[in-house]
């Protein structure tokens, strides 16, 4: 019986940029998170570059994941704006670009791609995110909290997903 080799970055790297820039547009931070985990699981086999070894060092990555706990509280505060709001919706798009062309490098594909990729898809997120928080808060009256604790928890199983070998 012949085994299959494991599954290689370059085999889903366009699905991870996907995942990543999804999750970007919930909660921003997190797709570093994400990325960081992707990169931490490569970075034996793949010659990494300095902004690369940078998010693969293991304080700013226990950092990044910090911070990404982090915004989960920040979510839930009255003053914190609407995700679609600019300021916000520039972050999100930040933040899907740098996961994306990180994952594209990975993967030796081209950055710039991975960063358009990443970045639309956070957009893309942030409104349809914001927008069924809205519908399902109309239609079933479940308070705001619970449905920001519900999509964490969505983030938190794709960051530890990201974990896996």
């Amino acid at each position: 019986m012949k085994i299959k080799p494991a599954i290689k970055l370059n085999d889903h790297y366009i699905l991870k940029t996907l995942a990543a820039g999804w999750i970007s547009g919930m909660r921003s931070v997190s797709a570093l998170a994400f990325t960081s985990n992707l990169i931490h699981q490569h970075r034996a086999i793949l010659p990494l570059s300095k902004p690369l070894r940078f998010l693969a060092n293991p304080i700013v990555s226990k950092t990044i994941h910090g911070l990404a706990a982090g915004e989960f509280v920040g979510d839930k505060l009255p003053e914190t704006p609407d995700r679609v709001a600019p300021a916000p919706l520039t972050g999100r798009a930040v933040m899907g670009a740098i996961s994306g062309a990180v994952i594209y490098t990975l993967a030796k594909k081209s950055p710039l791609t991975g960063a358009l990729v990443g970045g639309l898809t956070a957009i893309v997120s942030s409104y349809a995110m914001y927008k069924l928080r809205k519908e399902i808060k109309l239609k079933t009256n479940v308070p705001d909290v619970t449905l920001g604790l519900a999509e964490d928890a969505l983030v938190t199983g794709a960051i530890f997903a990201s974990r896996k070998k």
